[in-house]
């Protein structure tokens, strides 16, 4: 069985999400820039935010890979009407 961390976490203006598993990392040698699904992503990403994402793939210290996604932070507009629950 593996483990598999997800975080969240804001830093004035933007939004940082990791994904990281403890399995064998990168290849060696392997690009990071990804393969076609990690080109599409990145070019959506800039599309809607410019320069101001960023994804990164990378070796996890110990062994694993992480993910870290930043974007800028935005907060939702209120919804009238809307109740907690």
């Amino acid at each position: 069985a593996g483990r598999v961390e997800v975080r969240a976490a804001r830093d004035g203006g933007v939004l940082r999400l990791s994904v990281a598993d403890d399995g064998a990392g990168l290849a060696a040698g392997a690009d990071p820039a990804g393969g076609i699904g990690l080109s599409n992503t990145r070019r959506r990403l800039a599309a809607l935010y410019g320069d101001a994402q960023r994804l990164v793939l990378g070796d996890r210290p110990g062994g694993g890979l992480v993910v870290t996604l930043e974007l800028p932070f935005r907060e939702a507009p209120a919804v009238c009407g809307a109740t907690a629950a």
